[in-house]
């Protein structure tokens, strides 16, 4: 017995070797022309798998892919302050909800037409309304623009939505079971609680024994103890959250941020990374697995199938974009996460497989669903690459009124954005009783700044007629405090041809970014790792000068 488990653990190893090999021989392939390697992983998965050439068991790496996920979810976390979090909350609460609500409506109202029973149409719905977060948040994150306005707003409803798996699972399974209305209820209402139950013990856990253990003496010393930390915590979390019949990615996204406000927080990110990206990576090949190529190309499923992507992305995109501008987004951010969301989401496949195995539906749907879910995979890179260049195709000029009457001739210091840097420099800039002028796109950051005493403006400052409103002509210097750095270039592009001379100051979250920042010698590009490095060498210096002189008066 002992022998066979032996023999069955290798061939699991062999299999994930198999797939990262594919994987990796897929992903240089699509490199090599220009896109994006996850298209490649998800492609060596369909060739490997059942429906390929079958070198592998999708059940081999199916455990380790849903672990990559909750890594990726666990270092977003990471990024993610609870300052920040509620920010993005408001959106991800009125947004999300009312997006699922509106996608099934829509779908499940198309289904209907096309003769489906209803209960089948309402499952198509649920699964279509998700989007996907692991291909997204990995889209994002290789264009540097998790931190852009788009890419936040859409981590809010994506969020959201991996709450809402649970639920949807479970009215699934009622309505293949047939269970009454009064049980699905009982049924969410239950797992909306033990949701609430679990996110109130990770936090307490934060907030009382995880500031112990940072500030153990054992554990700033040692390099290795930090990581164990960081990984029984994912881990940790993320099996508290199946065990409680939720979503695991879910439970790693809390655990991210009970961390993120520590100073480990950035070497944890580091060191989890590599592990991350294989475990992601396993994921995408997985996704491709599910992918029946054989009834793809039987008759005129193929047709079946594009029908379908094409609808479900305009649908989902036009969903989106008026659902976040109804809660105030700009229409261009708006416009910008309806496109990186409009693909069905992995969740969708285990929607479809609970339907399946109830009866409730057929195998043309079930292959119809799926093969849809993988199309929309593969196109979401490109969609999430070209998002903000379509979007501003799409919505022209920005109307988003501005706050205030247009700026008059005194001299200032014009800030774009109203984040914790902002707040800093401002602080120095008081010292010298220079007069600020404020523009963001969020009015409540507006609100606050107009009431510290500040013009303010809200609007995009990416838009020339917003930089003429605000008072560009009488500026002294240009801050640009936005974390984006695609964001920030297109700011200091249309201040430069409003006024090729000013100063502009603006931050650069990482190195690779601060070149492509400078257009020429009026550019102070505020390099943030050059900075800290030099902070954390000043302080290095003050400890050792103080231990030093310590020293010296003990001998």
């Amino acid at each position: 017995m002992q022998v066979m488990q032996s023999v069955e653990s290798w061939v699991v190893i062999k299999d994930i070797v198999v797939v990262l090999s594919a994987a990796l021989a897929f992903g240089l392939v699509f490199e090599r022309f220009g896109v994006s390697a996850m298209l490649g992983y998800l492609v060596a998965g369909t060739v490997i798998g059942a429906s390929g050439f079958e070198l592998v068991a999708q059940e081999s790496v199916t455990l380790a892919a849903e672990i990559g996920v909750a890594l990726l979810l666990f270092t977003i976390g990471l990024e993610t302050s609870w300052s920040r979090f509620r920010a993005i909350g408001a959106v991800a609460a009125g947004g999300g909800t009312l997006q699922i609500i509106a996608t099934t409506a829509v779908v499940a109202g198309g289904a209907l037409l096309f003769g489906e029973d209803w209960r089948v149409a309402v499952v198509v719905g649920f699964a279509v309304s998700l989007s996907s977060t692991a291909t997204v948040i990995q889209s994002l994150q290789a264009r540097g623009e998790q931190d852009s306005l788009h890419g936040r707003a859409s981590l809010g409803v994506l969020l959201l939505q991996d709450g809402a798996v649970v639920p949807l699972v479970l009215l699934t399974s009622f309505l293949g079971q047939g269970g009454t209305i009064t049980e699905m209820l009982q049924g969410v209402s239950l797992a909306a609680g033990r949701a609430f139950l679990l996110v109130v013990v990770l936090i307490f856990i934060g907030a009382r024994l995880m500031p112990r253990l940072l500030t153990a003496t054992a554990l700033a010393r040692s390099r290795e103890l930090p990581i164990l930390l960081a990984v029984v915590s994912c881990l940790a979390a993320t099996y508290a959250a199946h065990s409680a019949g939720l979503s695991a990615a879910l439970g790693a996204f809390v655990a991210g941020m009970i961390l993120a406000d520590s100073p480990l927080a950035v070497q944890i990110r580091s060191d989890v990374g590599p592990l991350r990206a294989i475990l992601v990576t396993l994921f995408f090949a997985s996704v491709g697995m599910q992918a029946d190529l054989n009834w793809l190309i039987t008759g005129t499923n193929w047709l079946l199938v594009f029908g379908l992507v094409a609808t479900v992305v305009v649908v989902k995109a036009v969903i989106v974009t008026g659902v976040l501008s109804l809660f105030g987004a700009a229409r261009t951010t708006a416009v910008a996460t309806g496109l990186c969301l409009s693909q069905i989401g992995e969740f969708s496949f285990v929607l479809a497989s609970e339907a399946r195995g109830s009866g409730l539906f057929s195998e043309r749907v079930f292959q119809a669903v799926a093969a849809a879910t993988l199309v929309t995979l593969l196109i979401t890179p490109i969609l999430v690459s070209n998002a903000r260049r379509l979007a501003r195709r799409i919505t022209g000029p920005d109307s988003t009124p501005l706050s205030g009457p247009r700026a008059d001739d005194s001299p200032h210091v014009l800030l774009v954005g109203y984040g914790p840097a902002a707040l800093e420099a401002i602080d120095q800039l008081r010292d010298a009783e220079l007069s600020v002028t404020v523009v963001d796109t969020n009015p409540r950051l507006i609100e606050s700044a107009v009431g510290a005493g500040h013009r303010g403006y809200v609007g995009d400052a990416a838009r020339p007629e917003v930089l003429e409103h605000a008072g560009l002509h009488s500026a002294l210097a240009v801050v640009i405090t936005v974390p984006d750095h695609i964001q920030a270039r297109q700011i200091i592009a249309e201040v430069r041809a409003l006024r090729p001379h000013v100063t502009v100051i603006t931050r650069a979250r990482y190195h690779r970014f601060a070149d492509g920042l400078r257009f020429g010698p009026e550019e102070t590009v505020v390099d943030e790792e050059e900075a800290v490095g030099r902070l954390l060498g000043f302080e290095a210096y003050l400890a050792a000068a103080a231990a030093q002189k310590m020293a010296a008066g003990t001998t």
